[in-house]
C-alpha cells in the first residue's frame, strides 16, 4: 500500500494504512477507519486468523 502513498502523495479514499507504535513497530491492534473493523496483526503486520470483528465490537489481542 505504501508505493501508493509514494506515487500519489496521499492515501486513495478508503485505503486502509497501518498504525504502528512508537518504535516503527505494527500495532497488534488494526482497525480500519473506513469500516470499523478490527483485527490483530503478528509483528510482521500480517492479520491473525480468526480475530476480524464487525463494527463496534471489543477486540483483546495479546
Amino acid at each position: 500500500m505504501g508505493w501508493l502513498i509514494i506515487l500519489h502523495g496521499q492515501p486513495s479514499v478508503g485505503a486502509f494504512i497501518p498504525q504502528c507504535d512508537n518504535d516503527g513497530r505494527y500495532r497488534t491492534l488494526q482497525c480500519h477507519g473506513s469500516t470499523g473493523h478490527c483485527w490483530c496483526v503478528d509483528h510482521w503486520g500480517q492479520e491473525r486468523a480468526g480475530t476480524r470483528t464487525p463494527p463496534a465490537n471489543i477486540l483483546n489481542c495479546p
